[in-house]
């Protein structure tokens, strides 16, 4: 990330928070997927959706992005609700 000297600080800054929420998504969803969910998976998709939207400080965010935020924030509360009314997220 810091080695192209074409980058500023904030596009550094943004590169590296949005890799990590990325980190952070991808493993809630891959444990979604494989049929894996627990509380856990959920409070991952909620905390991968407000590290995404961190990213609206450095400027407008891509469509892709606005889609996984709303992604990670459904999951999320799809996941808590399944586990408490008893059912398999």
């Amino acid at each position: 990330i810091g080695d192209d000297p074409a980058m500023n600080d904030e596009q550094i800054a943004k590169s590296t928070v949005l890799q990590f929420a990325m980190k952070i998504f991808l493993a809630a969803d891959n444990e979604d997927r494989a049929g894996q969910a627990t509380k856990k998976t959920g409070r991952l998709f909620l905390v991968a959706s407000q590290f995404l939207e961190v990213t609206r400080v450095f400027g407008a965010v891509s469509e892709e992005i606005e889609e996984r935020i709303k992604y990670a924030k459904w999951k999320a509360a799809d996941i808590i609700r399944a586990l408490n009314e008893g059912r398999t997220p």
